[in-house]
Order: C-alpha cells, then sequence, then structure tokens
C-alpha cells in the first residue's frame, strides 16, 4: 500500500485506471481492489477521485488566480462539467462558492 499510496500522490493528475494500477503493480484486478478495499475502504476509482478532489480543495484555497477549469486540468479532471458536478457532490457547494468560504 505504501507503494500504492506514493505512486498516486505522484500521479493522481494523470489518465489513472485500476488496469493501468494492475500493469504498474504486477497485480491481478481483484487483488488490487481487495488491496484497496482494505487499506482505504472503498474502490479505486472513488479513491482516486478523492485525491484529485482533496488536490482541489487545497488549489481552490490556495491558487486564486487559477480558473475553476485550470483546477479541474490540474487535478486530473478532463470533463469540467463532471468536475463541477463531483465537486459540488463531495463539498455540498460548486467550486467558485467553496473557493469564497
Amino acid at each position: 500500500p505504501a507503494q500504492i499510496d506514493a505512486y498516486l500522490s505522484a500521479h493522481y493528475m494523470e489518465k489513472l485506471d485500476a488496469a493501468a494500477l494492475c500493469r504498474r503493480f504486477g497485480l491481478g484486478k481483484n487483488r488490487l481492489y481487495a488491496i484497496f478495499r482494505q487499506n482505504y475502504g472503498r474502490g479505486v476509482a472513488e479513491h482516486i477521485r478523492a485525491l484529485r478532489l482533496e488536490a482541489a480543495c487545497r488549489l481552490l484555497r490556495e491558487e486564486q488566480e487559477l480558473s475553476v477549469a485550470q483546477v479541474a486540468e490540474r487535478c486530473g479532471f478532463s470533463d469540467y462539467n463532471y468536475f463541477i458536478t463531483t465537486f459540488k457532490q463531495s463539498t455540498g457547494l460548486p467550486p467558485l462558492q467553496y473557493r469564497k468560504k
């Protein structure tokens, strides 16, 4: 898990999915999902999304000059509308309101 944590922390902004992680760590899909459930209490995609949303919150607070679209892109969200929806579901606020708060 420590290797996975380090890798995800360094690469969350890239296109990541379970298949890519399986290849990277030489694991089968079932083993990878078991590791995630056991260590993080959630699935692979859900964990990656959570890391990206944490980064987005940090950027919205600390990098005021970045647009919401730039924040989304830097955090690995390729779809702006998906980012807005996911962010609001996670925090209860759209990104701009979150930034102002």
